[in-house]
């Protein structure tokens, strides 16, 4: 089922909101409750009408149904409204049952509803003005339906009820407060977890993964490698000329610029994939389930779209920002963490050696420069 929910309460606490918003949903829900139950009662009602020919008060419950039916679906009517309706027409049938067949339990019935809506719904100006209402229907009964001018005793009972039922309804709204407050606080909790988790795990500038979570994925990663013989490859990218860039440029923009490398590492890796800064202008995507060629593939569409970045920094346009990549790949390059990251390392060094803008496979022998999209084997490099 569906909810009308009106949203136009801008004024209201954050710590509220949760009982407004369930207050909104059962407001609607009981003003369908009443559509669907009183359609046969007021159905009957026209029908006496028809035959006693008596227009009071059927043509009241009628007029009172059909406004019931436009606060329901008409969700423009403010909530204070529909919620006053509500309680307004409750209050009148009590009222108008009373008068006609004394305080007989129809009347007493409408007369509690009206005490619970009011207190569930306004809380203790709700039950004051209320308890008004139902206190001018208590004299007017008293002192001029005879079915109600029998005894004091009366009276007396209907105090009783009315006290009761208002102390039971207002035991349900604290515990409806407690319990939402309790959910807020909850979901206040689990925000501030996860903003925490995030920080734990997330570098600052840039967004990507920290170095400490590519420590723990990594072991994780090369522990599966070791048990499937999956391969797992290692991009590490290193910024061109970024210490000369900063002295050119200042430092905020050098921030920019990592940020933006980082926008394109997030954007051209997958779910599986994990891009992290590594410190500096140093940065890891670690490619599961990928070999050297496929790794080479993937470093190259990082290297061609960070030398396409084009960016203005107040108003200046920076300068062409290039990166120098060196693969690894497990378990072709090593077997543990500390092996995989100084093979790929001495590849990103064998990179920036030969000219940089380009990318070095870790493996053995001598190495020589690559230019745009050739690749060439860093063999036996040394940091």
């Amino acid at each position: 089922m569906s909810y009308a929910v009106d949203h136009t309460e801008p004024h209201i606490h954050a710590a509220d909101r949760p009982l407004f918003m369930w207050r909104q949903k059962a407001l609607t829900m009981l003003l369908r409750i009443v559509l669907i139950f009183a359609l046969p009662v007021v159905a009957l009602d026209i029908f006496t009408m028809i035959e006693t020919r008596q227009p009071m008060p059927t043509l009241f419950y009628v007029g009172a149904y059909l406004w019931v039916a436009v606060i329901t679906f008409v969700s423009r009517i403010p909530y204070i409204l529909r919620v006053g309706t509500l309680i307004g027409i409750m209050f009148l049938v009590g009222s108008i049952e009373a008068s006609l067949y004394g305080l007989r339990p129809p009347s007493l019935l409408f007369m509690q509803a009206s005490i619970i809506l009011s207190i569930l719904f306004f809380d203790v100006a709700g039950l004051i003005v209320v308890g008004t209402w139902v206190a001018a229907m208590i004299a007017f009964s008293f002192f001029f339906v005879k079915q109600a001018y029998q005894s004091i005793l009366v009276t007396i009972d209907i105090a009783i009820l009315i006290l009761l039922t208002a102390m039971s309804s207002a035991l349900i709204l604290n515990l409806m407060k407690t319990m939402l407050h309790s959910l807020h606080r909850a979901e206040h909790l689990a925000v501030e977890a996860q903003h925490a988790l995030h920080q734990a795990f997330h570098d600052a500038l840039t967004g990507l993964y920290n170095r400490r979570y590519l420590d723990d994925q990594l072991s994780q990663l090369l522990a599966r490698t070791q048990a499937d013989s999956t391969p797992v490859s290692l991009l590490l990218l290193d910024i061109d000329y970024f210490k000369q860039f900063n002295d050119t440029y200042g430092h905020a923009a050098g921030d920019a610029v990592l940020r933006a490398v980082g926008v394109i590492l997030a954007s051209n890796t997958t779910e599986t994939d994990i891009a992290a800064r590594w410190g500096g202008e140093e940065f890891v995507v670690v490619l599961p389930g990928l070999g050297v060629e496929r790794a080479v593939e993937r470093a190259e569409q990082l290297r061609v779209a960070v030398q396409q970045l084009a960016l203005m920094y107040s108003g200046q346009q920076l300068g062409m920002i290039t990166v120098s990549i060196g693969v690894a790949t497990f378990p072709t390059h090593g077997n543990t963490v500390t092996e995989g990251l100084y093979a790929a390392d001495s590849a990103l060094y064998a990179a920036k050696r030969n000219g940089r803008d380009q990318i070095v496979v870790a493996g053995t022998g001598g190495a020589r420069p690559v230019r745009t999209t050739s690749v060439v084997r860093a063999e036996s490099v040394a940091h």
